[in-house]
């Protein structure tokens, strides 16, 4: 059967809609059972006076309380629990209602934190700052933490060192007493160039400016001769003289007019072992005899005994004290002795 067929015998079914017709609209009345709204009283001016308010309870006792006397200055508050005391290193208190009340970091908080966890100050007052805990350093840089353990065990075994020294032990690979000597030594060497810059040289100078610019001649002593010279410049560790040429200060053993130093020679007071023998001058400042200028200072008007290494004793008054020198005897006949030419002195007034 073709598709045409098919058509005729299945035929589509129409539903057909008729639209009502639209009247006249009448509006829908409310229902019976509708609420209607409350009428409200009418508030008037008579109606407001009759409204009373509560009465109060009279209060007849007014009177304060005792102020002074002993019981009323006790306050018991037992509602709080007793803090227990944190240990010098804690950052908080714990507070009773849980807050943590911030405790001012002190550097003995900082060495108390630094020693119980072994780290430097500064990661320790890191942590107490609110910054990197000691635990997280020791975990990011474990070569540092320990060296700084090391450093640490090592000062429980003793205490009298400092953390420097424990670090400075531990690399030097000395014993501990050869390390002790080598500490005494550096502590004398700084505490020479304290003592030496504490001492002024404007008097010192002034004097070898007007020898230079008068162009004087002067007698050197050194330690088995004389030298009979003129200063052409000055430098720190050198004397530049016009016939000699350049001089080290530490051979000098004292500086004086030529005509000042041939009258104080006939008066001097020799020893003949140094006199034929003189001693040698350290070169290390801290191995020698003299160094320290201050206790000069206070003798200053006062005539000193000298004692020089070539043997040369020399009693003159002290006129000034330098870093480095001495300066003694009268305006116009000055001799200058430097520090490390003196084996001994002593103040004669």
């Amino acid at each position: 059967m073709n598709k045409r067929h098919r058509g005729l015998q299945n035929p589509v079914q129409v539903e057909v809609i008729r639209r009502p017709t639209i009247g006249k609209l009448t509006p829908v009345q409310p229902e019976s059972s509708a609420k209607t709204q409350p009428v409200l009283p009418r508030i008037t001016h008579s109606s407001l006076q009759k409204v009373t308010q509560p009465a109060l309870p009279k209060i007849t006792d007014l009177s304060l309380p005792d102020i002074t006397s002993p019981s009323s200055q006790k306050v018991t508050n037992t509602s709080l629990p007793r803090l227990e005391e944190s240990p010098p290193y804690s950052r908080h208190v714990p507070l009773a209602a849980g807050r943590r009340m911030r405790v001012p970091v002190t550097p003995a908080s900082i060495e108390a934190l630094a020693k119980k966890e072994r780290v430097p100050v500064r990661i320790a007052k890191g942590e107490l700052d609110g910054k990197m805990k000691c635990r997280i350093w020791k975990r990011l840089h474990p070569k540092e933490a320990e060296r700084f353990e090391k450093a640490y065990a090592f000062l429980e075994e003793h205490p009298q060192l400092s953390l420097n020294d424990a670090f400075g032990f531990l690399q030097s690979n000395m014993t501990l007493d050869e390390f002790s000597k080598r500490k005494a030594r550096v502590k004398k060497k700084d505490e020479l160039i304290v003592a030496r810059a504490s001492v002024s040289s404007l008097e010192i100078d002034a004097w070898f400016k007007v020898l230079m610019e008068n162009q004087e001649e002067l007698s050197f002593v050194l330690a088995e001769s004389t030298l009979r010279d003129k200063i052409r410049g000055l430098s720190p560790l050198e004397l530049e003289l016009e016939k000699t040429g350049l001089i080290e200060k530490l051979h000098i053993v004292a500086i004086a007019r030529h005509k000042t130093w041939e009258q104080i020679t006939s008066r001097l007071s020799r020893d003949l072992k140094l006199t034929q023998k003189p001693s040698p001058v350290p070169r290390q400042p801290t191995q020698r005899p003299v160094g320290d200028p201050r206790p000069f200072l206070s003798h200053r008007g006062k005539t000193l005994d000298l004692f020089l290494r070539n043997g040369i004793s020399l009693e003159l008054p002290l006129v000034a004290a330098g870093p480095f020198d001495l300066l003694l005897g009268t305006s116009g006949n000055e001799v200058l002795v430097p520090l490390h030419a003196l084996l001994g002195w002593n103040p004669l007034d």
